[in-house]
């Protein structure tokens, strides 16, 4: 069995290393593949889910289908942009039994991302760039590592794709930057008097409890959407909701 079909979501970069494009699978869809929408609908119907790594061997002892006949759907069905789209949105892997099982890996959610506006912008006039470089940030900050981390593990050797990420990178530094100042800038006038945080939570200055509502939120993650969020007036600086895929 191949690492493609072990280690969703299998995608296919704009091209591999060396500039040349990979073998597309089949247009239509092998036999088996319908069989295994009826088997296990929550894995392989219209909406499909991450599959976990040895999905192979589970199916092979559940259901001992043909092995290259197996090998052909898989390949298939991790190729197939609704599976794709499920990669993306960072969904975890789930087992047959419909269960989510683990965290697909940040590289995989960033190649499903690339791979999915890559086919949408072939059919668009519009230039769906921005909206890639929201949903990779947006992917960043899920993963919970450091952007340089999160680069380091993502970043290939596709010069337009690398370009994309960096944009993508910068407006979350950005962000990190001014959701900063504003914490200390409101954090400053808390201890003033709290005058701006009175503003916006007209009533929470007075009376026993006095809890800074300009506290950082006590979830982890380096603040491009909803680590910093001091008083009500950083949802106006949270990331816009992401880009439909389709």
């Amino acid at each position: 069995m191949t690492d493609e079909i072990e280690t969703p979501p299998a995608t296919e970069p704009p091209a591999t290393e060396t500039g040349a494009r990979k073998p597309r699978p089949a247009s239509t869809a092998p036999p088996l593949l319908a069989e295994l929408a009826q088997w296990y609908p929550r894995l392989f119907g219209e909406r499909p889910l991450p599959l976990k790594r040895g999905i192979f061997q589970d199916l092979m002892a559940a259901r001992a289908p043909d092995k290259d006949a197996l090998k052909q759907a898989l390949a298939w069905h991790t190729r197939s942009t609704r599976y794709l789209v499920a990669v993306a949105g960072g969904q975890p892997r789930h087992d047959l039994d419909g269960n989510s099982v683990e965290a697909v890996a940040p590289e995989h959610v960033y190649q499903a991302l690339c791979e999915v506006f890559r086919r949408r912008q072939r059919r668009s006039q519009e230039d769906l760039a921005p909206q890639l470089r929201q949903r990779i940030a947006r992917a960043c900050e899920a993963s919970g590592l450091t952007r340089e981390a999160y680069a380091e593990r993502v970043r290939g050797h596709n010069v337009q794709a690398n370009e994309v990420l960096d944009a993508a990178l910068a407006e979350v530094a950005e962000h990190d930057a001014r959701a900063e100042a504003l914490l200390r800038a409101f954090r400053g006038e808390w201890g003033r008097g709290g005058g701006l945080c009175r503003d916006v939570w007209p009533g929470r200055t007075r009376g026993a409890a006095r809890a800074d509502p300009c506290a950082p939120a006590a979830a982890p993650g380096h603040g491009y959407r909803g680590a910093l969020r001091p008083c009500a007036i950083s949802d106006a600086m949270a990331a816009p909701p992401a880009a439909t895929l389709k």
